[in-house]
C-alpha cells in the first residue's frame, strides 16, 4: 500500500529539497520500504544514534494489554556497571512483569528478560560491538534473543499489564530504574503483526534536543528524564 500522495511542493515543504527521486519514492514504494529510508522532516536531523548516560529516558506511549508483540532494538552497550540496565520494559512492582535488561552475572554481561524470575540468555555482551536485541509475546510464550540467540519461555501472567513500555528504563521507573547505559540506532515495535512505532534517533533542529522520530506516526519522542542524551560528535 502506498503512502498518502503528496504533491513536490507538499513533500519539499515536509521534507525539504531532496529531490525527484526521493518524492517518487514516497509515493509509490510501500510504507515499509519508505520507513526503511529513514528520511526525516526538515526540521529533524538523523544522527547514528542517542546514549542514554543513566538518567535518560523515553516513554514510548505503547500499552500492550495482552496482545502480541515483538519490539526489536538496535543497541551497543556503552558502559559495564553493577546495575541492571533496562533496555525495554513494562515492569512493575503491581504487575512484576516483563524486564528485557542487562545484568552483570558472573562478571559478564547477560541478557536478562525478567517474567516470573530471572531468564538468562546463553552467552554474554560485549562493550561497543552492535546488536540486535529483541523480546517478543504469542499467546503465552515469550522469546527474546540477541541477533540469532533465541531463547522462548512459556508463562502466563497472573495480571494484564497496563503500563506503556519504557525505552532505557523500568516500566513504573521506580528504584533508580534509568540507568541504563547503552546507545540506541533504531527501535521497531509491532503490535499483532502491525509496525506501531519505528524510532530513528535524531536532534531537533529548532532547540538542538536529542530524542527519537517515529516515521509510522511522524511524532518526536524527547527525553522524559533528565539531562541530555549523547550523540555523536
Amino acid at each position: 500500500m502506498a503512502l498518502v500522495h503528496l504533491s513536490y511542493s507538499e513533500f519539499k515543504n515536509i521534507y525539504g529539497d531532496l529531490g525527484l527521486t526521493y518524492w517518487a519514492k514516497y509515493n509509490w514504494l510501500s510504507e515499509a520500504n519508505w520507513y526503511s529510508l529513514e528520511v526525516l522532516p526538515k526540521d529533524y536531523e538523523k544522527v547514528a544514534y542517542i546514549e542514554s548516560t543513566g538518567e535518560q529516558y523515553i516513554d514510548s506511549g505503547v500499552v500492550l494489554n495482552d496482545k502480541n508483540f515483538k519490539i526489536e532494538v538496535n543497541f551497543e552497550e556503552a558502559l559495564k556497571t553493577s546495575e541492571e540496565q533496562a533496555i525495554v520494559s513494562i515492569w512493575s512492582r503491581s504487575y512484576l512483569y516483563w524486564n528485557l535488561f542487562l545484568r552483570n552475572a558472573d562478571n559478564e554481561i547477560k541478557v536478562d528478560l525478567y517474567l516470573n524470575g530471572h531468564n538468562y540468555l546463553d552467552g554474554s555482551i560485549e562493550l561497543n560491538k552492535e546488536y540486535v536485541i529483541g523480546v517478543g509475546k504469542v499467546g503465552n510464550n515469550f522469546t527474546f534473543y540477541v541477533d540469532d540467540n533465541l531463547k522462548t519461555i512459556s508463562y502466563t501472567p497472573a495480571y494484564i499489564n497496563t503500563i506503556s513500555v519504557k525505552i532505557f528504563a523500568r516500566g513504573d521507573l521506580e528504584d533508580g530504574s534509568s540507568n541504563t547505559h547503552i546507545k540506541l540506532y533504531r527501535s521497531k515495535f509491532y503490535v499483532e503483526d502491525e509496525l506501531v512505532r519505528y524510532f530513528v534517533p535524531c536532534v531537533r533542529k529548532s532547540d538542538n534536543e536529542a530524542g527519537l522520530y517515529d516515521l509510522v506516526n511522524n511524532e518526536f519522542y524527547a527525553n522524559d528524564g533528565t539531562g541530555d542524551f549523547v550523540i555523536p560528535s
